[in-house]
């Protein structure tokens, strides 16, 4: 136990080959057990599954992609940063003055955001597998950081190309846009990649709203999303999402005349609708239907995918869970598998230009041998760019509520946008595959000349309201009915339901007019 705060440490140790002159590297893994928000603590899935996940993938890069690796041996110290900033900067501190300068894991972008700039005043270099701020991009604030998940700007514009793809086959509703984040880090830079995405674009953002991490009570923010008139709810938050369904359920925004889109940290959660004790919350599962979000593009085939399935699948879904026989590794494990094949390699690389478990890279030295890697990881090939970022295909998923499972319907990439897979169609909140019409308009009742009768159009576009002024009109204005012009051919306006029959009125007119007629003969 470090100083006085309660973390959760635990060793993996990967020994390739037992011999007294090994050297070992000790990595410590800022990880994610914990949620802690004042005196409430829940549980995380995170935790256990990248514990599991990253020694394999160090063993897969010292066994299956390198040479001479009999004397590495690497040991991992886990620590939970109970998704807070105050724990994890003193994890960091922690780090500094037992002489490390490299640390794995740094999963939460909020977090990351603040420990981050901290790491280049202490020289530590930082490797995360899923943090997607594009805050973290800025190299000048993080230049010690390198990512293994695509930035934020990539599941932006993912989102921007797909709902303006539906704008241009469905038409009106679809452009009007509702947007809802968090107020940290990850949320906020989610919202200004988004917002810079559709700007010059068809698509009106009606409402911005925010809500701080752990707040269950979204009312005011739904209700003025509701009264902004969007028909697309955008989402980007780490947290909270079952409350934000709830609440948009209890006020009518889960009509089928809404559609409902999530960034990366939602999409594949099971968290949403997982109670602490893993049973299946249902409502949040029914509510949750329809969702689309985005994730990494996962090709789920070649070699070292074969294997960490097979890893995967053998584990114990006890002790960790949505893991087993049965299950699939899913976006999280993966992307760790990959930054743990680039650690090891790291470590080889190290090795090989002298560096020593005693006297390792410095923070710089780090970036300059693992950023140059290029290898073939489980998500896909995997390089870095000059900002540390990783440029990835993005998936555009859908909730299945029957398998609890995001599947994947369409692929992005800035070349060539969303494409939508025909094999795989969305799923939506009715429970089909019909796109959801968002044109909707106030209903509006009118009078049919031709049926002679008043109708009412509940959808307020399906008819056309001809102006009286031509001579052949059929549906008008209900106000020209009885208004005592006469604006139908047939007369029916002026003839049925009012007060004054002008049919008849004609008819008398007319017998008046040829008694009138005769007499003066």
């Amino acid at each position: 136990v470090l100083m006085s705060i309660s973390w959760i440490r635990c060793f993996a140790h990967l020994v390739l080959l037992c011999c007294a002159c090994a050297n070992t590297w000790t990595i410590p893994v800022e990880n994610w057990y914990t949620t802690v928000r004042g005196s409430d603590t829940s549980l995380a899935l995170f935790g256990k599954q990248a514990e599991a996940t990253l020694p394999w993938g160090i063993d897969y890069a010292l066994k299956e992609l390198s040479e001479d690796t009999e004397n590495i041996e690497v040991e991992l110290e886990f620590y939970d940063s109970e998704f807070r900033s105050a724990t994890a900067l003193e994890l960091l501190i922690n780090f500094f003055e037992d002489g490390r300068t490299i640390s794995v894991g740094n999963p939460l972008s909020g977090v990351l955001a603040t420990t981050g700039q901290a790491a280049a005043v202490y020289g530590i270099a930082q490797m995360s597998a899923t943090s997607t701020s594009a805050a973290i991009s800025n190299k000048s604030l993080y230049p010690y950081t390198l990512r293994t998940y695509a930035p934020t700007p990539f599941h932006a514009g993912a989102l921007a190309s797909t709902i303006l793809s539906y704008y241009d086959q469905e038409g009106l509703g679809w452009e009007k846009i509702a947007l809802l984040c968090t107020t940290e880090s990850y949320g906020i830079s989610m919202a200004n990649s988004f917002i810079a995405a559709i700007e010059n674009t068809e698509l009106e953002l009606l409402a911005y709203q925010q809500f701080i991490i752990g707040a269950s009570d979204v009312t005011v923010e739904m209700r003025e999303i509701k009264n902004s008139g969007a028909r697309v709810i955008v989402t980007f938050a780490i947290q909270g999402y079952a409350d934000i369904l709830r609440e948009a359920d209890e006020i009518g925004l889960l009509d089928g005349h809404h559609a409902f889109f999530v960034g990366p940290n939602l999409a594949s959660d099971a968290g949403i609708y997982t109670f602490d004790n893993g049973t299946i919350d249902t409502e949040t599962v029914r509510r949750l239907r329809g969702t689309i979000g985005t994730l990494a593009f996962l090709p789920r085939a070649g070699p070292v995918y074969d294997i960490l399935e097979q890893q995967w699948t053998a584990l114990d879904p006890i002790e960790v869970s949505g893991a087993g026989p049965g299950t699939a590794p899913g976006l999280s494990p993966m992307l760790i598998y990959d930054m743990a094949i680039a650690l090891g390699l790291g470590i080889v690389e190290a090795e090989k230009q002298g560096f020593t478990p005693d006297a390792p890279p410095s923070a710089q030295q780090w970036i300059d041998i693992i950023q140059p890697l290029a290898y073939e990881g489980v998500s896909g090939p995997v390089e870095y760019d000059e900002n540390g970022d990783r440029a990835m295909p993005i998936a555009l998923v859908n909730f299945n509520s029957h398998q609890l499972l995001w599947f994947d319907v369409a692929r992005w990439t800035n070349d060539d946008g969303t494409q939508f897979f025909e094999e795989t169609p969305v799923i939506w909140n009715d429970n089909t595959t019909n796109v959801p019409d968002l044109d909707i308009r106030p209903p509006f009742d009118y009078w049919s000349c031709s049926d002679k009768k008043e109708k009412r159009d509940e959808t307020g576009k399906r008819v056309f309201i001809e102006t009286p002024d031509g001579s052949r009109v059929d549906d008008i204005d209900i106000d020209y009915h009885c208004d005592h012009f006469i604006d139908c051919a047939n007369l029916s306006d002026e003839s049925y339901d009012c007060v004054s029959n002008y049919t008849i009125i004609f008819i008398v007119f007319g017998i008046i007019t040829s008694l009138l007629i005769l007499i003066t003969c």
